[in-house]
């Protein structure tokens, strides 16, 4: 009977299903055709299955060492393909770090761990570099007292246009508001808002804005932190909602978070020096853009949650 052995991770609450696998041992799933579509979501489901925002697949040579370059499947908790996801690199980082039993052994109590590695996904290439401090290392198992990933993604391109309908859709939805789609691998449409959204509003437009793009397309409403008093820090922050193609409402969004930040300082919406905040629902980031670095740089802090040895029925193989 085939196991998978999965670890779930999650960053500001976007939660992800993680299992690497080396080379040999993928092709031999490949060639069984599994079906990792409905593997995802039959896992991610938080009801009948473990739960997820979505299932990543790391691809590693047996010999895997930092700064290698590791291949990543991306599904969404409905079954699509992704194409890449700032929080979930993150979080293969991190499983990657866990899936060596020789290093686990070797970290001792207080001792620091790093991890750099070049994430081969669809939407391109991303660096990805791990850091932790390990306050203990019980039966191989690492506690961690710090874990911080920087993604660097690269520069956030033009995305699909806006119809005319669209656009006209959301200037009756936000009077006076902005918005233009980016690209960083994977497409998002960002809307300034001018006012605070809640969950109910990012779902019923989020939704319904998705629907005007071919293959769909992730939703951030922002708008500056000032205006609902949520901090005040000179501008230099904003507030972010996310509607996920595939998944729905997250309570974040790493790709989204550097595309709402790019273009928060295109529309003068947030001074500062280059570092921009993104408060989300399940918490802040930080993206770090020109004139400081050529590539936005995103701050993670994954979460190392559970380990799950789940048993890889048949109706999954041999399709």
């Amino acid at each position: 009977m085939e196991t998978l052995h999965l670890t779930k991770h999650q960053s500001f609450g976007n939660d992800f299903l993680v299992t690497v696998l080396e080379d040999e041992r993928h092709e031999k799933l490949q060639n069984r055709n599994i079906d990792w579509p409905e593997v995802a979501r039959i896992v991610c489901d938080r009801r009948l299955g473990i739960g997820a925002d979505g299932l990543i697949v790391g691809i590693a040579s047996g010999e895997f060492a930092s700064g290698d370059t590791v291949r990543m499947l991306l599904f969404n908790s409905d079954g699509s393909s992704a194409k890449t996801s700032g929080n979930g690199m993150a979080c293969l980082g991190q499983a990657l770090a866990l899936s060596k039993t020789e290093w686990r052994a070797q970290i001792g109590e207080g001792a620091d761990f790093s991890l750099n590695v070049v994430v081969e996904a669809e939407g391109g290439l991303y660096s990805v570099f791990t850091s932790s401090r390990v306050d203990d290392c019980v039966d191989g198992k690492m506690i961690f007292s710090y874990e911080c990933a920087d993604v660097e993604m690269p520069p956030v391109g033009d995305g699909p246009g806006i119809s005319e309908a669209l656009s006209e859709v959301i200037n009756r939805d936000f009077p006076g508001g902005l918005c233009a789609t980016g690209d960083v691998g994977n497409p998002h449409l960002v809307i300034a808002t001018r006012r605070s959204v809640d969950e109910a509003e990012t779902a019923t437009f989020g939704q319904a804005y998705e629907r005007h793009f071919v293959g769909g397309i992730n939703v951030e409403f922002i708008w500056p932190t000032d205006v609902d008093g949520s901090a005040s820090d000179g501008g230099r922050s904003i507030n972010m909602t996310v509607w996920e193609r595939g998944a729905g409402i997250t309570l974040a969004c790493g790709s989204g978070a550097v595309v709402a930040a790019t273009r928060a300082v295109e529309w003068g919406l947030v001074e500062g020096d280059g570092v921009i905040g993104v408060r989300m629902p399940g918490g802040a980031t930080s993206v770090v853009t020109q004139p400081i670095t050529p590539t936005p740089m995103l701050s993670v802090y994954p979460v190392h949650v559970a380990d799950v040895q789940w048993t890889l029925g048949e109706r999954f193989l041999d399709a």
